[in-house]
């Protein structure tokens, strides 16, 4: 991944998570995220009770965005991203819920479930040096073992 989105993921904390409801309909949310690296994973937090919780542990696959807090209309900057949301099987050797709450200490207060998106694809505009450039980075697919 592009240091440029690295940075910009690392400097910003909200995203806006897209899933599948019920009705196969889109179904928005906004988040405080932690992003690990390393792995290409954004964590959140979110209440068990929470419509989007019920919809994510159906149906894995998001879309989503992150904008600067403070985002200037002639300099845009932001990013559009893809990915699927992990149960168990977290890449590495994170431990998501300790890794979110380093970094949202106060998010220990609240019960809630800590929620992984593996990131697939990202696109970054980014308006601040030359109109209309974009940054695109795509996860590497491992291939399959071959079977005979």
């Amino acid at each position: 991944m592009q240091k440029e989105i690295t940075n910009f993921i690392k400097e910003n904390r909200i995203a806006t998570i897209c899933c599948i409801d019920d009705n196969n309909k889109p179904y928005c949310f906004h988040c405080f995220y932690a992003f690990d690296e390393k792995n290409h994973l954004l964590i959140f937090k979110s209440s068990p009770g929470s419509s989007h919780s019920q919809f994510l542990a159906e149906n894995r696959n998001i879309s989503g965005s992150i904008l600067p807090e403070k985002p200037e209309f002639l300099a845009m900057k932001g990013i559009q991203l893809t990915g699927t949301i992990l149960y168990k099987d977290v890449q590495g050797q994170i431990n998501p819920g300790v890794y979110y709450h380093k970094k949202f200490p106060l998010a220990l207060a609240k019960s809630g479930n800590v929620w992984c998106v593996e990131l697939e694809r990202v696109k970054m505009t980014d308006n601040t040096t030359i109109f209309g450039k974009k940054l695109n980075w795509t996860k590497e697919k491992i291939p399959q073992e071959q079977t005979l």
